[in-house]
């Protein structure tokens, strides 16, 4: 994922960073999610007696806490928080973006998302929604979107609001997600073979 997060690690704003020098936390950081990677390639019998939804729990915890260091002016969104906004139609709606590729989008999505692409972002979607509409941008962890996210910011958009955990998330926690033909699936395109173990592994599409 754009070298995902290892190249793009926080060099300030980290909390323990009054204990520790930045440096030996982005060390250890980088030990964490290396031996996660290290571990999911292992064969089964090795790994056996490891919890795997708590690793998951983590890896995902990791990945969130380092997507709200890198990008401190994007507001965050939790799930369950969404999940309520989209539930209360005395709420006004917010306009959802889902950034992420055609093939990911096209296996499942947020009902009523519109794709964005995240490389090249086209904001003539948004060229009729007023500049202080509610906006969710998520994608498979929350850091792609993040990057779209800051972008809209950037252009004036004033209620961007970024998915933490990304669809990943929302799926594993057994939230809604649609095929294009508007039926609901229980599959999600996992980015990769190894990204894709942060899907539980009932929602991962096995094409993929």
């Amino acid at each position: 994922m754009d070298t995902l997060l290892l190249s793009y690690l926080p060099t300030d704003l980290c909390p323990l960073s009054f204990v520790l020098p930045y440096k030996v936390l982005q060390f250890y950081t980088q030990v964490y999610l290396e031996s996660f990677i290290s571990l999911i390639r292992t064969p089964c019998s090795v790994r056996v007696k490891v919890n795997f939804e708590k690793l998951r729990s983590l890896v995902l915890g990791l990945l969130k806490l380092f997507i709200r260091l890198s990008f401190p002016t994007v507001s965050q969104i939790t799930t369950e928080k969404f999940a309520d906004w989209l539930a209360n139609p005395a709420k006004p709606q917010p306009f959802v973006l889902d950034a992420r590729s055609q093939a990911e989008y096209a296996v499942s999505h947020i009902n009523t998302s519109v794709r964005i692409d995240p490389v090249a972002s086209d904001l003539t979607i948004l060229s009729k929604v007023s500049k202080d509409t509610p906006i969710i941008v998520y994608c498979s962890v929350g850091y792609r979107s993040a990057k779209v996210a800051q972008q809209l910011h950037r252009e004036g958009f004033t209620q961007i609001f970024n998915l933490s955990g990304g669809l990943f998330q929302w799926a594993n926690e057994e939230r809604p997600i649609f095929k294009d033909d508007g039926q609901l699936t229980q599959l999600v395109h996992p980015y990769d073979a190894i990204w894709g173990k942060l899907l539980k592994n009932s929602y991962h599409a096995e094409d993929y």
